[in-house]
């Protein structure tokens, strides 16, 4: 089923949407137009093939969006456009496997993305740039092979990059460019790298700014 455009009509006092464990297949644009004051919107284990730019038009305070166990195989470029103040974004457990440039484009205030459980691949060095405030990335358990240099460069924030679980045999130390390691326990990185393919790591982490 869809929903179909100025689906909530004038519900522009509402906060908090949920609409997970539905059959929802598409979204118009203009679906959620009147919704200028919703923070968090659950969409869940629906049927969602792909998200595209305008359809999260009118959503333009909206805090946390969750898009897990869909069966989303693409994110096209400025996709969120009409988002700009996400901080939490969801999308694990989908058939992700292509993100096109600028998929996250508008997202400076985006603290939390969670990838895991997709069919990435490869990560190249323009899909997190405009990801400045990220605090933790999930990429776990999905099929990346190769990630390229300079991929976090943009990150200094971040506290937790999960790449556990994928299909990793050798990442030079150029991947790792402009993550901060500070003294203080609520901002160390924390790393996780287990279940992956790797037989030496040496040299791997020579370029962590200290």
């Amino acid at each position: 089923s869809d929903l179909e455009y100025d689906t909530f009509g004038r519900l522009d006092r509402i906060n908090t949407i949920s609409l997970k464990n539905n059959f929802i297949s598409s979204i118009q644009p203009g679906a959620f137009l009147q919704l200028k004051n919703l923070g968090s919107l659950s969409l869940e284990n629906n049927l969602l093939h792909e998200l595209y730019p305008d359809m999260f038009i009118g959503l333009d305070n909206l805090n946390t969006l969750k898009v897990d166990e869909n069966k989303i195989s693409i994110i096209h470029a400025n996709t969120f456009i009409h988002s700009p103040k996400l901080m939490q974004l969801y999308l694990t457990s989908n058939y992700i496997s292509t993100i096109e440039p600028n998929a996250f484009s508008q997202l400076g205030n985006l603290n939390y993305l969670q990838l895991s459980y997709n069919q990435i691949s490869e990560i190249n060095s323009i899909i997190f740039k405009d990801l400045k405030n990220l605090r933790e990335l999930n990429l776990g358990y999905n099929k990346i092979s190769s990630i390229s240099e300079n991929t976090f460069v943009e990150q200094i924030n971040l506290n937790g990059l999960f790449l556990n679980g994928n299909l990793l045999t050798s990442l030079t130390s150029d991947v790792f460019n402009g993550l901060i390691l500070k003294n203080q326990a609520s901002s160390v990185i924390a790393l996780n790298l287990e279940n992956n393919n790797f037989e030496n790591i040496t040299g791997m982490f020579d370029n962590f700014t200290r």
